[in-house]
């Protein structure tokens, strides 16, 4: 093999490796394989030069309801949707200050919701409860997917934000 193709290999391999530690890829259990999920950082950042908008999943290692709303994860409908968005991580006991921003009812876990590329809290897309608006039921992926799906719906591309309600 030349000195040149050697080379270029070299270079090709730091420039991947350089754009994998920019995008602070995140890995959780939450079907990683799948589901790109970054830092609440990174999130905001790609979600405004996307134009998307944001998923946030709060959790924490320790938390049942977490481990089973995995599964919803790997549902083919949420894969999919979750190409429309930016899927960000939150650990509630590591990002403490992020989790106290966007726990409007409590901080709980798993609490999933729904951001513009700003990081305002969209309340309008919330679950069933009245008790705890940003809980879907971990067993039941179909409150996931008709998060996502109002939220899509909602979302302006043209405006790089969501329609007024």
């Amino acid at each position: 093999m030349s000195f040149l193709k050697i080379l270029s290999s070299g270079l090709i391999i730091l420039c991947a490796m350089g754009s994998l530690a920019t995008a602070k890829v995140v890995t959780a259990g939450f079907n990683d394989e799948d589901i790109t999920w970054v830092d609440f950082e990174s999130g905001l950042e790609r979600a405004k030069s996307e134009c998307k908008p944001v998923f946030v999943l709060f959790h924490t290692d320790w938390c049942p309801h977490c481990k089973r709303y995995r599964a919803a994860f790997k549902e083919p409908s949420i894969v999919e949707l979750s190409k429309e968005f930016v899927f960000v991580i939150v650990d509630r006991d590591f990002e403490e200050a992020t989790n106290d921003r966007y726990a409007p009812d409590g901080g709980y876990v798993p609490r999933s919701v729904v951001l513009n590329n700003a990081g305002s809290l969209q309340t309008q897309f919330s679950g069933p409860r009245t008790d705890y608006k940003y809980f879907l039921d971990p067993d039941n992926y179909r409150e996931l997917e008709e998060l996502l799906s109002q939220a899509k719906a909602a979302f302006d591309p043209a405006q790089c934000d969501f329609k007024p309600s």
